[in-house]
């Protein structure tokens, strides 16, 4: 049965170290789990027991070994034989798992995620097959279904329904809706799945507010509350709705109890899973915080994640408590030691909800964006960019040298038009342009790539021409009308590109052909006018028309031209997977 398998990057949870990377945050601590308190033992069939250690010394070695030792820190002599051991770990716990009750068949799986080796999907299966038939989903206590619910997010393993349905009644006290009967969570559906539940969320206001009535009068404490939601997060499965507000309502009542790391991944998850919540709820998450912000509890990753998921939430939060997290993340110089990606993310959710920010902090983002830059992806690289000129920013040109540098060598195609938009920077942005959770913004060209060489320029133009037949529309118009209104002329591959864009048609939303038009029509006008005085006039009286009225010219005529020679059909690839530069976080399976 054991099939263990090395996680060698995986973290602990025993300190709660905070991770708020394009991926996601790392798992908060699970709640305490105490091997003698379990709730009675099952009876019935099942794996036959070995003889040896019972049920309650078998919990209690795995949940202690758990507690000191975990594989990823060992020294390699020392790997063989914990491997070994894990193994007969595995064995001992599912024979021994009849005999527990839901406490024990929790804290074993806890433990086993914690030692910090995979058991196997098999392995896994068969656990949870087990405890399910054996009435243990079902009985388990808000902390025990949120423990279980933890350790297959460590594993990146999403439970079958019946199972999941199970933990998922369990994990709000039994007041939600994802019960045994088909009833539980779906794989998540990226942006779709999102800004569907925010549309329902005004809707759901009132369940909110509404305490959730535990069964056996067992309500989920606030740490059981956070692992369940970025549990659910973390392997994209999206919960039904009455169970989100349930979830709602539960840590509402508790949210004074919550930590700062829970605070930060509760947020997080709940806009991972497009919950809705109201300004009433939000607002108390926020007294939450800054309560925990007066403590010094928040560490400065928590606190980056925080600004991000207040961003994505489009909360109100008061100005006060903005200048509270920024304050926290100086403290011993805590801005300096974040990861690039972070510091992109509370550069990010400062911009969205339209807070400057202050200007020791603004200076120390600067700088440690500046000095991390070459370990940043496309993504995080897009997010900063696009935040930078949401705010205004405008670096000094030696800020931006090593950016232009390590810019070509992140940029993947697909990525192409998400760091284009938001290297063009700011006047829609800075009005609030650009849909809340969808793809880059429409920037204008008199922020922050002003900076940018004629050759690097042209390597960009040369990577967005490449990727443009397998972009999304939105991100291909985005992208040509960010270029276009940078002062680049275009390449022939690139305007050519955006002509058999329009000219294909059929995918392409009003807004996006608009955007290609505009494109076409400001590369037209800035070589027109470089002809001469009237030449812009004269070009525009002699252009062809696309039979809307609206004339082509210059180079954009001769490109659509040329592509309806060559029979061009516009996008020739699928519908590609870029992710936006107002989105800097990505849904992703946990498991994929």
């Amino acid at each position: 049965m054991a099939n263990a398998q090395a996680r060698g990057g995986s973290s602990s949870s025993g300190g709660g170290g905070f991770g708020s990377s394009s991926n996601g945050n790392s798992g908060g601590d699970s709640c305490d789990s105490s091997s003698g308190s379990g709730t009675g033992s099952v009876d019935g069939g099942g794996p036959k027991a070995a003889p040896g250690l019972n049920h309650i010394h078998t919990c209690a070695l795995l949940a202690r070994t758990a507690r000191v030792t975990q594989y990823h820190s060992l020294p390699p002599q020392q790997l063989e034989g914990f491997h070994a051991f894990f193994c007969s770990a595995l064995d001992l716990a599912y024979e021994r798992l009849p005999a527990c009750g839901p406490r024990e068949a929790a804290t074993m799986l806890w433990a086993v995620a914690r030692l910090g080796l995979h058991p196997g999907t098999p392995w896994l299966d068969a656990y949870l097959a087990a405890a399910a038939a054996a009435g243990q989903l079902a009985r388990a206590a808000p902390r025990d279904a949120a423990n279980v619910l933890w350790a297959l997010a460590r594993f990146g393993h999403a439970p079958r329904q019946e199972a999941l349905g199970r933990l998922l009644e369990a994990a709000v006290g039994g007041s939600g809706d994802g019960g045994g009967g088909g009833g539980g969570a779906r794989q998540q559906d990226g942006r779709r799945q999102r800004q569907t539940q925010q549309r329902e969320g005004d809707g759901r206001r009132d369940g909110q507010r509404r305490p959730a009535a535990a069964a056996g009068g067992a309500r989920p404490c606030a740490q059981a509350l956070a692992n369940s939601a970025w549990a659910l997060a973390t392997l994209g499965l999206v919960p039904p709705r009455a169970w989100l507000d349930a979830w709602l309502s539960a840590a509402l009542a508790v949210v004074d109890d919550f930590t700062a790391q829970g605070l930060s991944n509760s947020l997080w998850a709940l806009a991972r899973l497009g919950a809705a919540p109201d300004q009433e709820w939000l607002a108390a998450a926020c007294g939450a915080a800054a309560r925990r912000l007066g403590e010094g509890a928040f560490k400065p990753g928590e606190a980056a994640m925080l600004l991000h998921a207040l961003g994505r939430l489009r909360a109100e939060p008061p100005a006060g408590l903005l200048l509270a997290v920024q304050a926290a993340m100086l403290e011993r110089d805590g801005v300096a030691r974040l990861p690039f990606a972070d510091a992109a993310n509370a550069l990010w959710g400062l911009a969205v909800l339209g807070e400057r920010p202050a200007r020791a902090w603004q200076r120390a983002c600067l700088l440690r964006l500046q000095s991390a830059v070459r370990g940043a992806d496309a993504q995080a690289l897009s997010t900063s960019l696009y935040a930078m000129g949401r705010l205004g920013l405008r670096p000094a040109p030696q800020w931006w040298e090593p950016v232009w540098a390590a810019l070509p060598a992140v940029l993947g195609e697909q990525q192409a038009a998400a760091a284009e938009g938001a290297a063009g920077a700011g006047a829609r942005g800075r009005g609030g342009g650009g849909s809340g959770g969808g793809g880059a913004a429409v920037l204008s060209s008199k922020s922050l790539a002003l900076h940018a060489s004629s050759a690097w320029m042209a390597e960009l133009d040369a990577a967005v021409a490449a990727a443009l037949p397998r972009m999304q529309p939105k991100e291909a118009a985005n992208a040509a009308l960010a270029l276009a209104k940078l002062p680049h002329p275009p390449s022939a591959a690139l305007a050519g590109g955006v002509a058999a864009l329009l000219e294909g048609g059929g995918r392409l939303g009003r807004l996006d052909e608009l955007q290609l038009r505009q494109a076409l029509e400001l590369w037209d006008a800035r070589a027109a006018a470089a002809n001469g005085p009237t030449a812009s006039e004269d070009a525009l009286a002699a252009s062809p028309s696309d039979g809307d009225g609206r004339p082509f010219c210059g180079a954009g005529a001769r490109a659509l031209n040329g592509a309806a020679d060559n029979g061009s059909s516009g996008h020739s690839g699928g519908s590609g997977n870029s992710s936006g530069s107002l989105q800097p976080e990505e849904l992703q399976l946990a498991s994929s």
